[in-house]
């Protein structure tokens, strides 16, 4: 799509408030769609880079190289554990961090969502602070906020 991906269609345009609303929709009913499929389906990599805006403005999701479905137990099929964590690390949940076996879920997805949704109203990313992967992850672990 020419218009980019989000982060990029706002720092071109200076998207105002009602264009940063639109797309907060956009992204909110794209994830309640896929979690509300049968079987549903977990995005597993939400953020800002991987919602691309369309000519007519409109916030659609972008790759789905992470997605999967999520079975009747509720845990995702065909995900690596944190070990060798998949995804971007600062819209990760923190049980991502936390726990060896944890894969992501319909839960992950929703906190990926808040912060994505977070970036996009306020321009500022999660864990704005921390420089590198190492410093992001010790602040997850130590409980900090996003």
């Amino acid at each position: 799509m020419e218009n980019g991906n989000i982060t990029e269609y706002m720092k071109r345009t200076q998207a105002g408030v009602k264009a940063r609303l639109r797309f907060v929709r956009g992204i909110t009913l794209g994830m309640a769609y896929l979690h509300s499929c049968d079987p549903p389906i977990c995005h597993g990599d939400l953020k800002p880079a991987n919602v691309l805006i369309s000519d007519k403005l409109d916030a659609v999701l972008c790759d789905f190289g992470l997605a999967t479905f999520v079975e009747n137990s509720g845990d995702p099929s065909g995900l690596t554990t944190s070990r060798s964590i998949k995804g971007s690390l600062r819209y990760m949940s923190p049980e991502l961090f936390h726990d060896d076996e944890a894969k992501h879920t319909l839960e992950s997805d929703i906190w990926a969502w808040a912060c994505t949704i977070f970036e996009t109203i306020t321009d500022c990313i999660p864990y704005a602070n921390s420089r590198s992967d190492g410093s992001l992850m010790v602040a997850v672990l130590q409980g900090a906020s996003p």
